[in-house]
């Protein structure tokens, strides 16, 4: 398993992901309008039987348990990747100028 380097874990809430879009509008199911990351993430998580920070802890055990089965050595990363959902511009800018570094989205957790 020499070629893994590390396992990393996005440790960011949907809030925190999504606050980029606040105050922009968006549409969802039946015509409701979402201005901010705090209704998009309610409505996204309706139904969720777990809280984030609890789906967060698990992904940390879960991520530091593979780290251990690789090997020694594993580094666990906690990141702050962008959400899939929109591109974020600040980071697209900073990526394209080839400014970004991965210790601005990534760390030892």
């Amino acid at each position: 398993m020499a070629s893994i380097m590390g396992v990393v874990v996005d440790t960011q809430t949907c809030e925190e992901k999504l606050r980029f879009l606040d105050g922009v509008p968006s549409s969802g199911t039946g015509g409701v309008v979402y201005k901010d990351a705090s209704a998009r993430c309610a409505a996204f998580r309706a139904g969720a039987t777990t809280t984030e920070q609890q789906e967060i802890a698990e992904a940390n055990a879960a991520a530091r348990h593979l780290a251990d089965l690789i090997g020694p050595g594993t580094l666990v990363l906690r990141a702050n990747f962008t959400t899939n959902a929109a591109p974020e511009p600040l980071t697209w800018r900073r990526a394209l100028a080839k400014v970004l570094r991965p210790e601005d989205f990534m760390a030892a957790l």
